[in-house]
């Protein structure tokens, strides 16, 4: 058991996620309960405690589900990087993979698309760059 010091001695998070956990005894998780409520925390603290939790123990995806479609939007590179990055920060490896591919096909099909029309109009502007 866990003296009152050790108790009074933990930060909101710690307390928080103490509080939390099922498998605590009832002696345990009463002390707990008696401490968290003592400390008056707000609303908002509360909240952001919460979310912080939930995002520790995998409760909430950090992906969005809205689709972006690299190879339609390659000019948007910044974007893209963004969200490969944040599917490898969450090891999403594969997924990234995919979403790298289909960014490099978008941008082969647009560098193809510009020197196609370059070709048509027979302007060579692009030849400089």
């Amino acid at each position: 058991m866990i003296d009152p010091k050790g108790i009074k001695s933990l930060d909101n998070y710690h307390l928080f996620k103490l509080r939390e956990n099922e498998s605590l005894s009832k002696d345990l998780s009463l002390e707990i309960e008696k401490e968290f409520k003592s400390r008056y925390l707000s609303k908002e603290e509360i909240r952001r405690l919460k979310q912080k939790f939930a995002v520790e123990m995998g409760e909430v995806n950090p992906i969005s589900d809205k689709k972006h479609y690299p190879v339609l939007t390659p000019f948007l590179i910044n974007r893209h990087w963004k969200n490969i990055n944040k599917l490898k920060r969450n090891r999403l490896f594969d997924r990234a993979r995919r979403y790298e591919m289909e960014l490099y096909l978008g941008l082969i099909l647009y560098f193809i698309l510009i020197l196609s029309w370059g070709m048509y109009t027979k302007t060579y502007w692009w030849v400089l760059f």
